[in-house]
């Protein structure tokens, strides 16, 4: 069940974005409403964490960095997630097909080894985060993952299996398309800074 306080702007610069876009018919964005809730004690904090670790990676383009977003989100069970990570990645591949594949069977989609070892790295960390160990930092590395880039997916994972927890206790409405197209225009151009409030 969502607080009622979650919907209440915490400052005058969100209040005035959170009359705007129900001036105009658009609901406020799940995750903008989470990480304001009680804003000096996490919201602030997680907010930096999401841009750092979806727009701060320096191994792994954009659209890799939301496909490893959508794929721990889709092992989580995290509709809204799996969904806008996986629209965001599409947007910046330009290939539905390819980020279909990879996010529902990355064993058999032509993937490059890098992107494969990554991919079940994310799944590993996801599902069995006691289990990682020694041979799995080696495989990813014998597949070209340096340790900044295994850094960087170890991250995305922290920060989407904290969000995709969020989101379904919040439960975030899933978007509608346009909304969707929306989220995802403002993803690819600017990031998620505006999760900042």
């Amino acid at each position: 069940m969502r607080p009622a306080s979650l919907e209440q702007p915490i400052n005058l610069r969100q209040r005035m974005r959170f009359v705007l876009a129900r001036a105009f018919g658009r609901p406020i964005p799940g995750p903008i409403l989470a990480l304001s809730y009680r804003r000096n004690a996490c919201g602030r904090h997680l907010a930096g964490c999401v841009q750092e670790g979806l727009r701060g990676a320096r191994e792994w383009s954009v659209w890799e960095i939301e496909l490893f977003a959508a794929l721990v989100s889709s092992l989580n069970h995290c509709e809204f997630c799996a969904i806008s990570h996986a629209a965001v990645a599409v947007r910046s591949l330009g290939d539905f097909e390819k980020v279909k594949r990879a996010v529902t069977d990355w064993r058999t989609a032509d993937l490059e080894p890098r992107l494969r070892a990554a991919l079940a790295f994310v799944e590993k960390l996801s599902l069995n985060p006691g289990e990682i160990g020694r041979a799995d930092v080696l495989a990813a590395r014998a597949a070209g993952l340096n340790d900044l880039a295994l850094r960087e997916v170890i991250y995305v994972c922290f920060i989407l299996s904290t969000m995709d927890r969020l989101a379904d206790a919040f439960n975030f409405p899933l978007p509608d398309a346009p909304t969707l197209r929306r989220y995802v225009s403002i993803a690819v151009t600017f990031g998620y800074r505006n999760f900042r409030g």
